[in-house]
């Protein structure tokens, strides 16, 4: 359910990419023999999977988010990988960006798995958020993408699934031409060797973001060559659940 037949090319979701199908204990035709037939043994090789995240509609004057956290593995043995991090948000304003440098906000990718290798990996983490504010924009890059899945790294006919690949951010920029790049992550692989055939034993792509976005000031028109002075009011209150709270 979760492949194609379409000449060996795999489903794209539309947000972030889903998890793998559970445990199986056979070698079977991993190209003939389905997900879920009991002939795989284990868990029958199901498709029970995470999902991904969906897509969200990300407009700069109203509402911008960070990206989503990738799920973790599912694991009974100590082995599973854990979720990648969602990106970061980034809003830059100033009279001048240029320069060589970079600004990041990918996200991480999902955990691989470890000591013994017979569980499940990590899901990665989607894009997160770059808004760009300048008078004069040039030089940098600026990168949002989706982070790449998880592997199961165990070389046994025993297989799990991978990690799913987190789905591209959002980067919208005024002030020049830059390169911009928010692409979905890829997914984990397995080295099982019950399914050689089929290694992404289906796990699937994030898709990609926006990177194309135009920015505007928060309120009102930058003065040519300047920042904005006095017309935008500007708060971010983050409260967790230890005592006390930045601001």
């Amino acid at each position: 359910p979760g492949y194609v037949s379409n000449g060996n090319k795999f489903t794209t979701d539309g947000g972030g990419g889903r998890g793998g199908y559970s445990f199986g204990s056979m070698n079977l035709d991993a190209l003939t023999k389905n997900p879920g037939d009991a002939g795989w043994g284990g868990d029958s090789r199901r498709e029970v999977g995470g999902l991904g995240g969906r897509p969200i509609d990300r407009n700069v004057q109203t509402a911008l988010f960070l990206g989503g956290g990738g799920g973790a593995g599912d694991g009974n043995n100590s082995a599973a990988g854990a979720g990648g991090a969602g990106g970061g948000l980034v809003y830059l304003t100033s009279a001048t960006v240029s320069g060589a440098g970079k600004i990041v906000a990918d996200g991480a990718a999902g955990g691989n798995t470890t000591g013994t290798f017979n569980d499940a990996a990590g899901g990665a983490g989607g894009g997160g958020t770059v808004v760009v504010v300048a008078a004069n924009l040039s030089g940098i890059s600026i990168s949002a993408s989706g982070g790449k899945g998880g592997d199961q790294l165990i070389t046994s006919d025993e297989s799990e699934g991978p990690g799913g690949g987190g789905g591209g951010g959002f980067i919208a920029t005024v002030g020049g031409a830059v390169t911009r790049t928010a692409n979905g992550g890829k997914s984990g692989l397995t080295k099982s060797t019950a399914v050689t055939e089929f290694p992404v034993n289906g796990a699937t792509d994030g898709n990609a973001g926006r990177a194309d976005a135009s920015a505007l000031p928060l309120a009102g028109n930058f003065p040519a060559g300047a920042c904005p002075s006095g017309n935008a009011d500007l708060a971010v209150t983050i409260t967790d659940n230890q005592a006390g709270s930045v601001t």
